[in-house]
């Protein structure tokens, strides 16, 4: 994603793995009918209140989240570390910028 992102398309955040086909249309074979969607973001691909909320189901949106928790290798090696350093990790503070917004790690609330 990163090279795409500094050749083609400035803010693109996601892997370049296809992600679904445009419109979840797709031939009894698996083909896609309309063409490929890319990239699942990696910022909710993780576990905690996976899909709830601040996502879509449209494979092509900036703010899919995939299929399931973890399809990404980035967040299954991310996830790993953390669980294998845990003991160590006395504060993990994630926060990331996109256009002028700030944005906290994963669209969730309290209730």
């Amino acid at each position: 994603g990163y090279e795409y992102s500094r050749t083609r398309n400035r803010f693109w955040r996601k892997p370049r793995r296809p992600s679904g086909c445009k419109y979840n249309y797709e031939t009894s074979d698996g083909r896609c009918i309309y063409g490929t969607c890319y990239g699942v973001d990696p910022n909710r691909n993780w576990d905690v209140d996976f899909g709830r909320q601040g996502v879509s189901r449209n494979p092509c949106s900036d703010i899919y989240p995939g299929k399931r928790p973890f399809t990404e290798s980035n967040t299954q090696a991310m996830s790993k570390w953390l669980a294998d350093n845990a003991r160590q990790i006395e504060l993990y503070l994630s926060f990331h910028s996109y256009s002028h917004l700030f944005l906290t790690p994963v669209g969730y609330d309290r209730n």
